[in-house]
């Protein structure tokens, strides 16, 4: 059906499963950081434009649901990031998507733009979270996102939430183990700590 509906393409997919790494500076030109990731695919459009190709899968198709593109965090972010890999302009993204029915599955595609401003502003969010993550490990201060505690079940640190400071400690002694994996134990390094371990 996908197929036979979009038999006359007028992209072509140049990868897909695309992981990238960049780095970044942080804000006001600070220490640098990485973002990285894995896009489905990167397709070439009108000539040799570059977008990224998206499949979503959906049980409830709507114009809400297709409006939900734009603004959208990951696909502005992909379109950020491989645009700084690839050195080249990526101009938004093909998404197909995929509406799962009870007998049946459709397909649609939606193409989504994206202009330098939208990347350049999505930037300097990005430096300006990373900022307050950088923060808030100084601090040892964290902020408490409420909305996301039952996203996928309770989090498990519902408890020191609930629990006041001047017991937070014990809490964490008896009930929480600190397990750090060995390919990211460089992240939490502090300046200080790499400005001695280079020197």
């Amino acid at each position: 059906q996908y197929v036979e509906r979009y038999k006359d393409r007028d992209w072509v997919m140049k990868y897909v499963e695309m992981p990238f790494v960049v780095e970044v500076l942080g804000l006001g030109g600070s220490k640098p950081f990485l973002y990285a990731g894995t896009i489905d695919g990167l397709a070439e459009m009108e000539g040799e434009k570059l977008y990224l190709g998206e499949h979503k899968t959906t049980p409830r198709l709507s114009a809400d649901y297709v409006k939900s593109f734009k603004p959208n965090n990951q696909i502005t972010a992909y379109c950020w990031a491989l645009s700084k890999y690839l050195e080249k302009p990526l101009y938004g993204a093909v998404i197909n998507i995929i509406h799962i029915l009870t007998k049946e599955t459709n397909f649609i595609r939606h193409v989504t733009t994206r202009e330098p401003w939208e990347l350049i502003q999505w930037e300097y969010q990005l430096q300006c979270i990373v900022d307050d993550v950088r923060r808030a490990r100084e601090n040892e201060h964290w902020y408490q996102n409420t909305s996301q505690c039952a996203i996928y079940g309770m989090c498990p640190y519902q408890t020191l939430c609930n629990t006041s400071p001047d017991y937070m400690q014990n809490f964490m002694d008896a009930g929480y183990e600190t397990r750090i994996p060995e390919d990211l134990k460089w992240l939490f390094v502090k300046d200080s700590e790499v400005k001695i371990a280079t020197a």
